[in-house]
C-alpha cells in the first residue's frame, strides 16, 4: 500500500485547475468592524481585492491549514480555536475558452451556521 503524501507544486497547480477545492477564507475585522481585504495575486479572481484565505491540502487537517492559512497569508500566528465559524460558501467557477477568447464567472452563495 502507497504512503500518502503531499502534492508538490505542480501537482497542487494541477489540482486547482481541475477538481474542485476545499478553502478556508478569513474574516478578520478591526474594532471598528472594518474587513481585512488584501489585492489578490492568484485565480481565479486575480486583481480583484477579496480576503485572505487559501486551500486545504491532500491529507491536510483543517486545523493545520487555519494555522498555515493565517501565516502565510496575514503573518499572525493563531491557532483554529481563536477563530469563530461562520458558515459555508459554495462558489462555482465556470469557464470558457474558444476562438473568441477566453471568459470566467464565478458565483457564489453562503449558508450561515447556527
Amino acid at each position: 500500500m502507497m504512503r500518502p503524501r503531499f502534492l508538490n507544486n505542480d501537482e497542487f497547480a494541477q489540482v486547482v485547475r481541475n477538481a474542485p477545492l476545499v478553502g478556508i477564507d478569513l474574516i478578520i475585522r478591526d474594532p471598528e468592524q472594518c474587513v481585512l481585504v488584501g489585492l489578490r495575486m492568484n485565480e481565479p479572481a486575480k486583481g480583484k481585492w477579496f480576503v485572505p484565505g487559501g486551500a486545504v491540502r491532500k491529507y491536510e487537517r483543517l486545523a493545520d491549514a487555519f494555522v498555515r492559512i493565517v501565516k502565510s497569508e496575514i503573518g499572525f500566528e493563531a491557532s483554529i480555536g481563536d477563530a469563530k465559524f461562520i458558515g459555508v460558501s459554495t462558489c462555482t467557477t465556470l469557464m470558457y475558452s474558444g476562438r473568441r477568447g477566453s471568459a470566467r464567472t464565478t458565483s457564489c452563495s453562503r449558508t450561515r451556521s447556527t
